[in-house]
């Protein structure tokens, strides 16, 4: 069986372009910014990826970063901004397109680890590429993506739990959801990975979104309510009002779906 971990659109999303939101906008380390004579190029291309909803935007982004590595194949920033930009395009495209972003974003992580092994948002964006890419391959080489992706994120995890709002957890706990059982899953691990990036970061409502879903799968409505109305109070974090129109979206499916539930066996 192969584990396929987006199989409708609001999956792909929720585990590809809603898990790339706040690496964006975080100020960026000194390292980063480190990178001589990029600063006009650089400037160029986050303006381009703040406007990132217009897919042409996005792409022009990634061009631009792309440019930037040609002149200092060692820039952090470039090097993050195309993976950014490498996997918004991948989940805003279909087929030998999507696959190619996520690819591009993989190699791109690797290439920055080489030069910075011990960067967490490296590790982690390599995890979450490799994910995504699980879904376009058979049993086997899906199965091994999976694991080195729970590798990646593993030592993200080790490095900075707190990376992308909590993403290491965020994406273990997905995936340990998403996978049968027979080969790894285990919700009740989802659960508390997901309960860990939620106190790591309590108003990234991405965790908010993923912990709801799976308690609402295992019949504790109740709380995944009180979740997704947290998410439909706000505000939208600074600089992710894309992100979070996209949260607000899922999170009222959500709450619909459990409200219908609720009617259905007598509850309300």
């Amino acid at each position: 069986m192969r584990p396929v971990l987006l199989q409708t659109p609001s999956i792909k999303f929720w585990l590809g372009g809603l898990l790339l939101a706040g690496i964006l906008c975080r100020p960026a380390c000194p390292e980063a910014q480190a990178c001589p004579g990029q600063d006009h190029l650089l400037a160029q291309a986050a303006l381009e990826y703040e406007h990132r909803q217009d897919l042409r935007r996005a792409e022009s982004a990634g061009t631009l970063y792309r440019r930037a590595l040609r002149h200092d194949p060692a820039c952090q920033a470039a090097a993050l901004g195309l993976i950014r930009a490498s996997i918004w395009i991948g989940v805003l495209s279909d087929g030998e397109k999507e696959m190619a972003a996520y690819a591009e974003a993989r190699a791109a992580a690797r290439r920055l680890l080489e030069t910075r092994p011990g960067l967490a948002d490296g590790h982690y964006w390599l995890g979450v590429a490799l994910a995504l890419q699980s879904n376009a391959h058979g049993p086997l080489e899906g199965w091994r993506l999976v694991t080195s992706a729970k590798a990646s994120l593993g030592r993200a995890l080790h490095l900075d739990p707190a990376c992308d709002g909590g993403g290491p957890h965020r994406v273990l706990g997905r995936l340990y959801w998403k996978m049968p059982a027979l080969i790894g899953g285990d919700k009740d691990l989802a659960e508390w990975h997901l309960r860990q990036a939620l106190a790591l970061a309590p108003h990234y409502w991405l965790n908010h979104l993923y912990l709801a879903a799976l308690l609402g799968e295992r019949s504790c409505g109740d709380e995944a309510q009180f979740l997704l109305k947290q998410v439909l109070t706000g505000p939208a974090p600074s600089g992710l009002l894309a992100e979070y129109r996209l949260w607000r979206q899922q999170a009222l499916e959500l709450l619909h779906g459990l409200e219908n539930n609720r009617r259905l066996v007598g509850l309300e």
